[in-house]
């Protein structure tokens, strides 16, 4: 059994990374914001704002709660909040990863950091591999990656997680796009989805086996932790409603321009996992069997009895 300081264990990913390691019998501590958070048994939680807190303040807590590893999951994620909120957006992206990773360093805790697809700029014409170049097109793909390099080069024992449209969280404090998407299908509501937005979804329970595999392994790198399937938003909302026995007609693709969005995403981002699948020794869920396992939480949890 490990010593694990979690931060962002309120989000949808720390919240069931918590679950998991306090099942598991590991000691495990949460750092987090605010008291007024659902609690895991088993989990011993401190209290502090990242984006604030000193590095001498981390270091006393540090020696007070010995980690083996720190899994980093906090960070303010709403890709257009953070055009608006830069300033929030690097400290708490960039910032608070940079004084968390010397810490890390000085005590020798292994670095677990959650990053994005969005560090890459969408031009590949093939699926991205963790040594492609990164250039982000947005302040949350910019200070992401900004906290990567801290990460890289505050500590010695490091792991760097890309992800992507993570989906699956419907019993979560936030609106599941998948969950919401089911919702309006079941009312027989239109919608309108982007159809020029390639990715590679991401089952949230299936990130956490990833993640909770490569901390097991102190894995050493950059590891693109995704979903193997690579879709655009609209074939993705396609399959949800496949999956329901809903009418498909209700949905519309549109464009990205149409949308007016306030930060620029990567049309093209589909990930490699050919990399994490050789490390675990487990292929990432495809989008199919992710949607599966999602739509089966949702009729289980009676999440659209009310709709």
């Amino acid at each position: 059994m490990s010593t694990f300081l979690v931060t962002g264990g309120s989000g949808c990913i720390g919240s069931r990374i918590l679950h998991r390691l306090g099942a598991q019998g590991h000691t495990v501590y949460a750092l987090q914001r605010s008291e007024f958070i659902r609690r895991e048994p088993g989990v011993q939680y401190e209290y502090c704002d990242l984006t604030t807190i000193s590095e001498a303040r981390l270091c006393a807590l540090f020696e007070r709660v010995q980690p083996e590893v720190l899994i980093h999951c906090a960070a303010l994620t709403n890709v257009d909040a953070c055009e608006g909120l830069r300033e929030l957006a690097y400290a708490l992206n960039a910032a608070a990863t940079y004084r968390l990773a010397r810490v890390c360093g000085r005590y020798g805790v292994h670095c677990l950091f959650l990053s994005t697809d969005y560090v890459y700029d969408g031009t590949s014409p093939r699926p991205y591999l963790e040594e492609d170049q990164v250039r982000p097109l947005s302040v949350y793909g910019q200070s992401k990656l900004l906290g990567e390099r801290a990460v890289q080069e505050g500590c010695e024992s490091w792991t760097i997680c890309r992800t992507a449209v993570v989906y699956g969280s419907v019993g979560g404090a936030r609106q599941d796009f998948t969950l919401w998407l089911a919702q309006q299908l079941q009312r027989k509501q239109p919608v309108r989805i982007v159809c020029d937005q390639v990715s590679s979804p991401t089952y949230v329970e299936d990130l956490v086996e990833q993640i909770l595999a490569l901390a097991s392994l102190r894995a050493q790198g950059i590891y693109h932790t995704a979903g193997s399937s690579m879709i655009d938003r609209y074939q993705f909302a396609l399959l949800v409603a496949r999956f329901l026995g809903a009418n498909e007609t209700l949905i519309s693709p549109i464009l990205s321009d149409e949308l007016a969005q306030k930060a620029q995403r990567p049309t093209y981002a589909g990930l490699c996992i050919e990399k994490i699948s050789r490390k675990i020794g487990v292929r990432p869920l495809s989008v199919e069997e992710g949607l599966a396992r999602c739509m089966t939480a949702i009729k289980e949890q009676s999440l659209l009895s009310a709709a």
